[in-house]
């Protein structure tokens, strides 16, 4: 791997775990949206005719254990995108990558990596409360979603979702002057796709069958799209000039 990337990488990460608040938003944040997502699921299960399924357990645990750590990923984010991005491009910091040989994208790509490494271990203690949770309140053994798909999915590929959003928003925070409103535009757009794909969801919640919901066509189909994403704002963050970034301030 390129010895300044992992650098950069290294940095930005220590930055963050010297401070306690860190270690502590992880904890808050994991309880509370674990503690809402069962809050969430018990209301939409009681109101189901198969309530006493294990197969609309099942169901539920499985799209719930796909979106909540995603969408607590995302919002947990939210402070690394501004603080290892915005407050740098608004504080003249990125000043100085003139003066480094340092390309623009490996920049961009540590941070990128950063975040996801700080952020990851978030989706992990989500999943993990939860199902903590739902076993002491619920029945402990519908938890063992029966799909080594859907764990892939739950466990790799949906945190991808809330990177591909940091990526682009630092993306657009370097290329565009009204950066602010860019950010406030891309932030509102997640909260409604986040919202539609909740709703949408319960529409699932009425299993005809007993064969899971996520299966290895949709994970391979979710890689490969994640990895166009990404690809595409790779592309974009490439064409993007460093005396542009410091133009834009």
């Amino acid at each position: 791997m390129n010895l300044q990337l992992i650098t950069i990488i290294l940095k930005e990460i220590t930055e963050v775990l010297e401070r306690k608040n860190y270690w502590g938003g992880l904890i808050v944040y994991s309880v509370f949206f674990s503690c809402i997502g069962v809050y969430l699921f018990y209301s939409i299960i009681n109101q189901s005719p198969i309530q006493d399924s294990n197969v609309m357990k099942n169901f539920g645990l499985e799209i719930f254990l796909i979106i909540l750590p995603a969408f607590a990923m995302w919002l947990f984010n939210e402070q690394f995108v501004k603080e290892k991005f915005a407050d740098e491009k608004l504080f003249r910091k990125f000043e100085t990558i003139l003066t480094t040989p340092v390309k623009l994208t490996t920049v961009w790509a540590g941070k990128i990596v950063a975040i996801f490494l700080l952020s990851y271990p978030l989706a992990i203690l989500t999943i993990l409360t939860f199902s903590l949770i739902w076993m002491i309140l619920g029945d402990s053994s519908s938890i063992l979603i029966p799909s080594t798909a859907s764990w892939v999915m739950i466990i790799f590929v949906a945190p991808i979702t809330p990177i591909l959003y940091a990526a682009f928003t630092g993306w657009a925070i370097l290329r565009f002057v009204s950066w602010q409103r860019i950010m406030e535009l891309l932030f509102f757009i997640a909260i409604a796709a986040f919202i539609c794909i909740f709703f949408i969801s319960r529409s699932f919640l009425t299993p005809t069958n007993t064969e899971p919901l996520t299966n290895w066509r949709i994970v391979l189909f979710s890689i490969v799209i994640s990895i166009a994403l990404f690809g595409l704002i790779f592309y974009l963050m490439s064409n993007l000039d460093k005396e542009k970034v410091i133009s834009h301030h």
